[in-house]
């Protein structure tokens, strides 16, 4: 199934929103290790576009040692209602092996 070039682009440009650095504080309740568990943990988040657009970088960082920092590639693909879906590299990494 093809998502035209311009149904894609509309799709990820509704993500302009999230471009750039974010604070973010995360609380894991019942986390382990205990040194976290109970507390907010304050991070940030970066949004960027890579490849001229075609894909949203988001990158997460936490001072912490006992908090993993993370990152995604966030694409645009279609679903089988052929309506753009906006999703992780996990998520379309799962679907393309179906």
């Amino acid at each position: 199934m093809q998502m035209d070039q311009a149904t894609r682009k509309a799709a990820l440009e509704r993500l302009n929103v999230f471009i750039g650095e974010w604070r973010m504080e995360a609380s894991f309740p019942l986390a382990a290790p205990a040194s976290i568990a109970g507390r907010a943990v304050v991070g940030r988040a970066l949004f960027e576009w890579e490849l001229g657009g075609q894909f949203l970088t988001q990158y997460e960082e936490f001072p912490d040692p006992d908090v993993p920092d993370s990152s995604a590639i966030i694409a645009s693909i279609p679903t089988a209602r052929r309506t753009p879906s906006i999703t992780s590299t996990r998520e379309a990494l799962r679907a393309s092996t179906q």
